[in-house]
């Protein structure tokens, strides 16, 4: 449990994103700067191919953001997602934020996000959402340990439902599209990305390998709902698969 403080907490509102996600970024924007919180401030960090869109975020829409393609990075898009994401822990630690909303630039919470997360006073808790695939979708909650190689690690169908009942459950991983992480977590745990079984598994996914691994409990609120306008990634085809080394 976190003690209370008696000051408002300072939460940076962020993620990685990229140009991809431009389909929906106007209204992800306007909803952002919505929230009724009144101590918060945002941070990109564009994993674009180019600086362009960084600039276009700053001048059009008047955000902190961040350009982090470079040399290194530009030619694996899983390095360049997992650079992001350290780009955004080391702007909270370094302006001294207590918390991180780490909110992916394609999910639309309610307003009163920040509140409603804060409220429970946990290290890291995250809201309800799912990832869409034309008609099925999947809940972004694990509940225990799994193999991520196999498609029973997500929950699908009536299962997923039943579980989203109101109530604060503890969870072996709830997504990153929407989650609050005290700045306690990001002293303990970096982003990073791994391969196994052959599988690629992401930044995020190994983020909540490490929380476990430092006995950092997890919780999902079944009560926040959140929209996730996520596109098909398949639509890349095979040539985008293979930058993800």
């Amino acid at each position: 449990m976190i003690k209370k403080k008696k000051r408002l907490p300072k939460i940076l509102v962020g993620g990685p994103t990229f140009e991809g996600k431009n389909y929906c970024f106007e209204d992800w924007i306007k909803n952002a700067k919505s929230f009724t919180y009144s101590n918060y401030d945002i941070f990109l960090a564009d994993n674009s191919d180019t600086e362009e869109n960084s600039l276009m975020y700053k001048e059009k829409h008047n955000i902190n953001c961040k350009w982090i393609t470079n040399s290194e990075n530009k030619n694996s898009i899983l390095q360049r997602i997992c650079d992001g994401h350290n780009a955004v822990r080391k702007y909270m630690i370094d302006n001294d934020y207590d918390f991180l909303l780490h909110l992916e630039s394609d999910v639309f919470p309610p307003k009163d996000i920040i509140n409603r997360l804060l409220a429970h006073n946990k290290q890291l808790v995250g809201a309800t959402y799912f990832l869409y695939d034309d008609d099925k979708r999947e809940l972004m909650t694990r509940l225990i340990d799994v193999d991520y190689g196999k498609e029973s690690s997500m929950i699908k169908g009536e299962t997923a439902e039943l579980l989203v009942d109101g109530g604060l459950k503890s969870v072996w991983s709830v997504g990153l599209g929407c989650n609050l992480i005290h700045k306690s977590v990001f002293e303990k745990v970096k982003f990073t990305f791994a391969k196994q079984n052959k599988e690629v598994i992401f930044s995020d996914t190994t983020f909540s390998m490490d929380t476990r691994k430092n006995k950092i409990a997890q919780y999902w609120d079944t009560s926040v709902i959140c929209e996730h306008r996520n596109q098909n990634w398949e639509q890349y085809g095979y040539k985008f698969l293979q930058k993800l080394a």
